[in-house]
């Protein structure tokens, strides 16, 4: 078997505000095409680990791997490198600039990484635009467009430099059943491998307070609950052996 995308090895992740540790002892590993549901409460550590998956913080202790490679804070461009290969989708689609475009939002990290003209970006970012579903509001700025629409601005945005990891931070959270429909349609075709992408299956992450919406799309599921996260294995698990949990994850109001 190859090595896994992503690996922790007895991992503990950033301070929370309050000082502690978010998340600490996990030894975790997600292999190539896999799509991970991560569930649990609101504010038990899934973002920091999203996060730290996404590069933007260190692992306190232990070990981190992507693509192979142990990371760390030394690795300068190689570093720079894996980051690109990795798309970090923020808890309600993250910062994106109020004055610009959709299409000079969406178009940005190709301009940043790769030092393109708006007009050369635009030829790349079109497709996506138009997978997203936001074509018709590439002319807009960010002030005359709505929070769902914001939201798949923020995920075209991401994948304009065509990751191979997907993070997904609660991506449907707060929208409307048809959003929510929209959204799973999506991200399965991304999972199946989209012609975006070459009909390449991508690997996702994906973190929730709510696991209903998700449990018929992940392939494997994990919770994080008392400072640790525990993988639950596939859905047959979740179902049985893991069937308890299952119906206290989905009776739980912890939404």
């Amino acid at each position: 078997m190859d090595a896994p995308l992503i690996q922790l090895d007895e991992a503990a992740l950033a301070p929370s505000p309050t000082g502690e540790m978010a998340l600490r002892d996990i030894s975790w590993s997600v292999q190539r095409g896999e799509w991970w549901v991560v569930t649990g409460p609101p504010s038990c550590g899934k973002s920091a680990l999203l996060q730290t998956l996404g590069v933007l913080h260190p692992v306190a202790q232990g070990e981190l791997r992507l693509f192979g490679r142990p990371i760390s804070a030394t690795m300068g461009d190689e570093l720079a490198a894996i980051r690109r290969g990795i798309g970090l989708l923020f808890e309600g689609g993250g910062h994106l600039f109020e004055h610009s475009t959709v299409l000079e939002n969406v178009a940005l990290p190709l301009r940043y990484h790769h030092d393109l003209w708006l007009e050369d970006a635009a030829e790349q970012v079109q497709p996506i635009l138009e997978a997203c579903g936001i074509a018709a509001l590439a002319g807009q700025t960010l002030r005359q467009v709505g929070r769902a629409q914001r939201r798949r601005i923020a995920l075209a945005r991401t994948l304009a430099l065509r990751p191979e990891i997907m993070l997904l931070d609660n991506p449907a959270g707060g929208l409307d059943p048809a959003q929510v429909r929209w959204w799973r349609g999506f991200l399965s075709q991304l999972h199946a491998g989209h012609p975006l992408f070459d009909q390449r299956p991508m690997t996702l992450v994906l973190a929730t307070d709510d696991l209903r919406p998700w449990l018929p799309f992940g392939q494997q599921f994990a919770v994080v609950r008392d400072q640790t996260l525990t993988a639950l294995g596939s859905r047959e698990d979740l179902q049985g052996r893991h069937a308890d949990l299952l119906a206290q994850l989905l009776a739980d109001d912890i939404r």
